[in-house]
């Protein structure tokens, strides 16, 4: 029921041009008539709004798995893993990217881009899955780099500020004081 045409028409189009493409609806109408149509059309599924979050995973979750089997992949044979261990290899994927990536800015916006998430959605899977927030995290491993290049280097201060994603020395120097409690030239003479 948009403008210029609606949903099953843009549907009837698609299934023209591309029969085989996998399709649902998401949709605020609930009449008979205009899912008896989408079934016609072969759709995938139809979701009513507002969207179960739960019914929205299972149906994409359905999907893939569909899609896997077309491909020739069997879904039930490429580890098999549980959302627990999926969840958690993602969480260590995040962590990774954040190590790799300690010299850039290092956002929530950057890393949901590369793990291809939404960035509240990463904000809280990051918060419910570590304990702590992305921004303290990303702080916490950027003081331990900090930590690491002051202990086993000779890098000036301000290369250091640079390796672990401060452009001004300064503001490291002062960031590294909040967290440590000591300047970084105090604290690479204490070790």
């Amino acid at each position: 029921r948009m403008h210029p045409m609606d949903g099953l028409e843009l549907i009837g189009h698609i299934r023209d041009q591309f029969p085989d493409m996998a399709v649902a609806i998401i949709s605020g109408y609930s009449d008979f008539s205009y899912a008896k149509k989408a079934i016609q059309y072969h759709v995938q599924d139809y979701l009513l709004k507002p969207i179960d979050r739960v019914e929205l995973t299972r149906f994409l979750n359905d999907f893939k798995r569909r899609m896997d089997r077309a491909r020739g992949i069997d879904p039930d044979r490429t580890g098999g893993q549980s959302e627990e261990e999926s969840e958690n290899k993602l969480i260590r994927h995040i962590k990774e990217l954040i190590a790799a990536n300690l010299d850039k800015n290092i956002s929530l916006q950057f890393i949901a881009d590369k793990v291809y998430l939404n960035r509240q959605y990463l904000s809280a899977f990051f918060k419910m899955h570590t304990g702590e927030n992305f921004a303290d995290y990303v702080l916490k491993c950027r003081m331990e780099r900090a930590k690491e290049l002051l202990r086993g280097t000779n890098l000036k201060i301000y290369e250091i500020a640079q390796l672990v994603g401060y452009e001004n020395p300064k503001y490291f120097m002062t960031v590294f004081k909040q967290m440590t409690g000591t300047t970084p030239t105090d604290y690479r003479d204490s070790v």
